[in-house]
């Protein structure tokens, strides 16, 4: 139902929804009459009139409640998809960019497997590189644990670069917060690469990270 109506215009969701009405104010009148009929022969005329009169309202209230639902839905609808919209564009700009890019590649090829040894060697640039990657995990993962996210469609589309990714800094992540003992240390950015790694696991199974050299 809210994939239908994404994909109609404004004009035919009020079509739909006055022909709903319609259709239910007419039910509610058949069912009125039925009851109507066979429930209470024996009142009287008048009195039969003004409760027919008031059922007959009653039920052009209740279909122009069920059609306006229906604007209202389509409303809301749209407003949501705005929004996932703008979510998107933001994480997109900011995990897009070239430096993140370049960081993410350094990662890839430069960051050592082991977490002790490499960060007693980590230089100023590699620290950058790691630390410009955590706090753009630690953003999209704060904004999903807030629920400001909701849209799975983020998750899915995030995930090959959040979970490639985790699996060289993630290590590091796990030492340092043992290290500091603090185990909530880039929570947020843990709580992101969580998510993925359920939502490959669910959607993705038996699917592996691949490691080339001179990509894209």
């Amino acid at each position: 139902m809210m994939k239908w109506l994404k994909r109609q215009s404004a004009g035919k969701v009020i079509l739909v929804a006055g022909l709903l009405s319609l259709g239910v104010f007419s039910l509610s009148l058949l069912v009125i009459g039925l009851v109507w009929r066979f429930a209470s022969p024996t009142r009287a005329v008048e009195w039969d009139l003004w409760a027919m009169l008031e059922s007959i309202a009653s039920a052009g209230a209740f279909a122009t409640v069920i059609g306006g639902g229906i604007v209202i839905l389509a409303q809301l609808v749209e407003t949501v998809d705005s929004r996932h919209l703008a979510v998107y564009n933001d994480v997109f700009q900011r995990m897009m960019r070239d430096e993140e890019i370049e960081a993410r590649r350094w990662i890839y090829l430069k960051l050592p497997d082991d977490p002790e040894q490499g960060i007693a060697s980590l230089s100023p640039e590699g620290q950058r590189h790691v630390k410009l990657v955590l706090n753009s995990f630690d953003h999209l993962g704060f904004l999903l644990k807030q629920e400001w996210i909701t849209d799975e469609g983020i998750i899915e589309w995030v995930s090959p670069v959040v979970i490639k990714t985790w699996a060289k800094v993630g290590p590091y992540v796990e030492y340092e917060a043992r290290r500091r003992g603090e185990p909530y240390y880039y929570g947020a950015a843990q709580h992101l690469a969580r998510r993925c790694q359920e939502w490959w696991a669910k959607n993705r199974p038996g699917s592996g990270i691949t490691w080339i050299e001179k990509a894209l």
